[in-house]
């Protein structure tokens, strides 16, 4: 079950209802399994290879790890049965696998957020992200290269911004466009808009560049 076989009209309709009626004996999925489904006969969740949601360069992957395999484990055991959760790992002593065992939201809650203190990430400061998107690879390193000098050249202003990247995205291609981006982070979000502006008109005349901002961003893919 993903996002390619439910596409179509009823498809994840059908899919669920086989499930219910046992006409299936194995769901293999995205996170869509994951969410808001009963299947009582269900006696095994598993979760392969989850050190792609433990690693991902996101302040917030832990957060949506947790979430996720809690989630899936939910899916087990809904029924007269007791279920079981595999998650397949190479870090087995990773300090959310602990939280998860326990369905310990609280103690998650405790350290994820002593984390984001420490760090300066949200609640306790603000993002801004700003996105370079180009047609070619090659020439988006060289124009990256432009940019960063520019954006070394800018003076710190007021308010604490501290400016991560230039860097390629995480998912690199969109849309057959290449991607970097920059991570600003600050407490006000007036130091950090003063700050996109700074960096916006400084490379205001560089070619075949396309910018985009994201305040709060959602994610930092």
């Amino acid at each position: 079950m993903d996002h390619d076989t439910t596409r179509k009209k009823l498809a994840h309709y059908r899919i669920v209802k086989d499930m219910e009626n046992k006409k299936l004996d194995v769901l293999l999925g995205t996170q869509m399994v994951a969410k808001g489904h009963d299947f009582p006969g269900v006696t095994l969740s598993a979760v392969v290879f989850a050190d792609i949601a433990l690693n991902l360069p996101d302040f917030r992957t832990s957060e949506r790890a947790f979430q996720l395999f809690t989630q899936l484990a939910g899916r087990a055991g809904r029924g007269e049965t007791a279920g079981k959760v595999y998650i397949q790992t190479y870090e087995p002593h990773h300090y959310i696998f602990d939280y998860v065992k326990n369905h310990d939201y609280q103690g998650f809650y405790e350290k994820e957020i002593e984390f984001r203190k420490e760090l300066f990430y949200p609640p306790f400061g603000r993002l801004l992200r700003i996105v370079f998107s180009f047609r070619n690879k090659e020439g988006a390193a060289k124009i990256m290269k432009n940019v960063s000098g520019k954006i070394k050249n800018l003076k710190s202003g007021e308010g604490r911004v501290e400016i991560l990247g230039p860097a390629p995205a995480p998912v690199e291609k969109i849309r057959n466009l290449w991607r970097w981006h920059l991570i600003l982070k600050g407490g006000a979000s007036k130091s950090l808009r003063q700050k996109a502006l700074e960096i916006l008109t400084a490379v205001k005349d560089i070619k075949d560049m396309k910018t985009d901002i994201d305040v709060d961003p959602v994610n930092l893919m």
